[in-house]
């Protein structure tokens, strides 16, 4: 069996270190928009796309990857489906920051430990995958503790059904377009930033509610709601290409956990004994699904890591 040198190593340290901080300010994000809650998702989002869509086109002009971005526009199929991705990303961005800023950060939490189990359904749905006894169960649990809420609280969770389906549905059709998922960040942004940049030069909205920090903080962190978005991405993307898929498997409940935690612990939403149920079969339906996932990844090489996994499991749009 042949050792592994310590450069290896350092290879999958960095890139553990990588793929954990983006699932890390993912998962405290909330605590972010938090801070910019006098403001509609609709500003935020504007602001969001715009700086965002900036940044990254910088980051492609400093990798010289323009040129990718500019084959990218010359294909109509590509860029159809990234439009529709777009709006996508932007529904998904205005009910999380909706949710996040009206009380429901819990909500948002379902949907994402939901999400894993959405887009399998999606697969069977629309690409005919089947499923596996082990994905059969887990689905058949968590489908149990949504209607379970449904049917003991009398709630529909509608947010984290919405999040979970327009991430997947996003999930679903990235899969199809012919871009590498910088470039195809970049054509979503600019989509939704070409009406936002016109709001954020036209509106100067001065917030009914006092905003919790001062007017220059406040526009700070407008342009840092682009940076939030930018960075952790890159920082996934060169961490899973170092990963194998197994361990970014176990990574991506960071996200809801800690939005868990933030949530329950940290703005005291209510759990009740509905939502923990719920809660719980969904953890023990997720726990059915990652034993399966690591059987199923075995074998696959580490150098596959990086498709397999936005294939599979998309990556946060929070």
């Amino acid at each position: 069996m042949p050792m592994r040198r310590p450069s290896d190593n350092s290879h999958h340290l960095v890139g553990a270190l990588l793929a954990l901080g983006a699932y890390l300010v993912w998962g405290f994000i909330p605590l972010f928009w938090r801070q910019l809650i006098a403001y509609t998702p609709i500003e935020l989002n504007a602001h969001r796309a715009t700086w965002s869509f900036l940044i990254l086109l910088l980051i492609l002009a400093v990798r010289r990857r323009l040129g990718e971005l500019s084959a990218l526009l010359r294909q109509p199929r590509s860029l159809g489906l990234l439009a529709i991705t777009a709006m996508l990303i932007l529904a998904n961005w205005s009910i999380y920051i909706w949710a996040v800023n009206h009380g429901h950060i819990l909500d948002t939490s379902l949907g994402y430990f939901i999400n894993p189990l959405v887009m399998v359904l999606l697969g069977v749905v629309f690409l005919r995958e089947r499923l596996r006894p082990l994905q059969t169960i887990a689905v058949a649990l968590a489908t149990v503790g949504v209607l379970e809420q449904i049917v003991v609280a009398g709630i529909f969770p509608w947010i984290g059904l919405a999040l979970s389906v327009t991430f997947g549905l996003y999930g679903l059709l990235r899969k199809r377009a012919a871009a590498a998922p910088l470039i195809g960040l970049t054509v979503e942004t600019a989509f939704i930033a070409a009406p936002g940049a016109i709001f954020v030069l036209l509106h100067t909205h001065v917030p009914q509610a006092a905003p919790p920090t001062g007017p220059t903080t406040q526009a700070l962190l407008l342009v840092a709601a682009g940076v939030i978005t930018a960075f952790p991405f890159l920082a996934f993307i060169e961490g899973v290409r170092r990963l194998k898929l197994s361990t970014i498997g176990f990574f991506q409940y960071l996200t809801p956990i800690c939005s868990f935690s933030v949530g329950h612990f940290f703005y005291g939403e209510p759990l009740g004994t509905a939502r923990l149920i719920a809660f719980g079969l969904i953890w023990i339906a997720l726990g059915l699904f990652t034993v399966d996932s690591l059987r199923s990844a075995r074998t696959l090489p580490t150098a596959d890591a990086s498709s397999q996994v936005i294939d599979k499991y998309g990556f946060p749009i929070e």
